[in-house]
């Protein structure tokens, strides 16, 4: 016997959706924060920066696919946004926000992170175009 997929489940998906989409934001505007300032500063050498920014951007891409990977289960999909509209929620307020940030987060993996300088452009273009989530409290 199986354990039933039942709207628990699917509440558990939307839970982690809205946990996921503006935390991703947040992390995303205050690495690159954390990494200009490490640039401006040359506190941290040119290698372990560019390789802690690139592995950044690869975590981002990742969590960037999830929602795409659940859509890929048309089941659970279904059950999902019926969750989310009952909510007042729309499909729209997921992929909005995440096709947003996916070129920016393709744009740091592909820059060029050959130096200080170079850091500190791709982390301001980061930074000009992923702003702060709304909160409660300061981010």
């Amino acid at each position: 016997m199986s354990i039933p997929v039942t709207r628990v489940h699917y509440f558990r998906a939307v839970d982690q959706c809205m946990q996921n989409v503006p935390g991703l934001q947040g992390e995303i505007r205050r690495l690159a924060q954390t990494w200009l300032v490490q640039a401006q500063t040359q506190e941290r050498p040119l290698d372990e920066l560019a390789g802690a920014i690139q592995s950044g951007a690869a975590n981002f891409l990742r969590r960037l696919a999830y929602f795409p990977t659940l859509q890929a289960d048309t089941v659970a999909y279904a059950g999902v946004l019926a969750v989310l509209t009952q909510l007042g929620g729309t499909e729209s307020d997921v992929t909005e926000p995440l096709m947003a940030m996916l070129p920016v987060v393709e744009a740091l993996s592909a820059a060029d992170l050959g130096s200080f300088a170079a850091i500190e452009a791709a982390c301001s273009a980061v930074i000009d175009a992923v702003q702060a989530p709304v909160s409660l409290w300061p981010e």
